[in-house]
This record gives C-alpha cells, structure tokens and sequence, in this order.
C-alpha cells in the first residue's frame, strides 16, 4: 500500500468564499494572493515560475516578482505545509490538496457550489491577475449553469417536476437575467400544480428586468405567463439541452 502524502487531507475551497482547511477541517489563516496562486494553479494547472510572478506582482521587475515568489512558497509551506505545492521550473498542487473542482473534469455531475470563484478576495496591484479572475468567474458560471439547466430538462422530460425545481432555481440564480431559466422555473411550478407560484416568478422577473434593463419581459415570456393564469398550458416540449464549449473550461489566460 502506497505511503499517504505528507499534505493528505487538505483542502481549497475556491467557489463562494474561499479558503484553505488543514485535515482538521479547521480553516487557516492565508494571504489573499496566497488563495489566488492556489486557485490558478488548480484551474490552469502546472505553470511556469515566470507566469505565476507576472500575474501576482505586474508592477515590479520580473526579477522582483520571481524572488517575491520564491518568498510566498517559502511563507506557504512555513504557515501550512511545505507540500502543497510541487515545484521546479513549474510550480503545481500537490495532488493531496483536494479542491472543490474536481467536477470539471466530470461533464455529467452538478454536485458543485455555486457561489462566485474567489467570492470577496481583494487583489490589489494585480490587475492581470483580476481579468483572469474574472474571465474565469464569467466561464464557470456559463458552465454549471448549463449543467444545471440540461438536469432540470432531463427531469422534466421524465415528468419529475418537483425534482427539475432545485437544478432549475440553481441555473436561475447563476444567471437571474436569462428569461429563458425564468420561462423554466415558471412551466415547473406551474407543472406542478403551483400556478400561483408560477405567476409570482413572472411578476418577479417583469421588476427585475424593469428595474436593472428598463425594459419589459419578451413577447414569449409574456405569452408564458397568460397561458398560466388561464391554466391552459399544455406540457411543452423540452428543448435540447444546450452543450458548453470545451474551450470554456480552459479560458486563455
């Protein structure tokens, strides 16, 4: 039986607030930038010394930032553990971190949170380091929300209404301007038997783009929303569910 790694039963939590938890489970004590190299390198993997010194400190010299990386690792591994990470002319997680990623290696599993990556980590002085982080907030929020959205379609098809409502309000929350998961969380309820609910989420959905677009919902939604309050709705088709591009789950950087 293999030996465990001396870095076995940590974890980063990157989605929603973040944090890194010693085996214990108790979370520790971490620098901000400290959370983000451990974030970039869970989601673009081994990457050279240059890039990760770059992305962290823009401002200085490549030789500052280099020598401001090798001191990070240094506090890294003095205040956590010194195997976290692996590292040579690249620098990697140690495969005993787990993380709260692993799904995107999984195209079928919704079981993620869906809080924002990094949710209120400050990096100031490190604008590249920001655009990416905010590309890849923007790409997994497309990406578990289509998820979400194929399951709810899915349960739907198989006429488990009251099931497709928790993946439906998920895929909603991820993207509350989308008319489209508006126009779904409605037909469930309403398939469901909860017509007065239905209605709420359209009245809903008429303040939201109201008060953020000033506009009015679509022709289809409004549309939607009679045929409820009539009770005429007829069990719709499901639409196909809408397949993620590869290329989201590797952004460039």
């Amino acid at each position: 039986m293999a030996a465990s790694s001396p870095a076995e039963g940590w974890q980063l939590v990157t989605l929603g607030r973040p944090a890194l938890l010693a085996p214990d489970g108790q979370p520790q004590r971490v620098e901000a930038r400290t959370l983000a190299l451990l974030a970039y390198l869970a989601l673009e993997g081994p990457t050279p010394r240059s890039v990760l010194a770059g992305r962290l400190w823009p401002a200085v010299p490549e030789a500052t930032a280099r020598n401001n990386l090798v001191h990070l690792l240094r506090r890294i591994g003095s205040a956590h553990h010194p195997e976290l990470f692996q590292t040579g002319t690249e620098v990697s997680l140690s495969p005993a971190l787990k993380t709260d990623l692993g799904w995107l290696g999984d195209e079928g599993c919704t079981d993620f949170a869906c809080g924002p990556l990094l949710d209120g980590l400050e990096l100031d002085g490190a604008a590249d380091l920001e655009a990416w982080l905010l590309g890849w907030r923007e790409r997994l929020d497309v990406l578990r929300s289509g998820r979400l959205s194929a399951q709810a379609d899915a349960l739907e098809a198989a006429a488990d209404y009251a099931g497709a409502l928790r993946p439906a309000g998920l895929a909603l929350d991820l993207n509350p301007l989308s008319e489209a998961a508006w126009r779904r969380v409605m037909r469930l309820h309403y398939l469901c038997g909860d017509r007065p609910a239905a209605l709420l989420a359209y009245r809903r959905l008429a303040a939201l783009l109201d008060r953020e677009l000033d506009v009015e919902p679509l022709a289809e939604t409004q549309t939607l929303a009679r045929l409820i309050e009539r009770g005429a709705l007829p069990p719709a088709a499901v639409p196909a569910p809408t397949t993620v591009p590869l290329s989201l789950l590797r952004p460039r950087s």
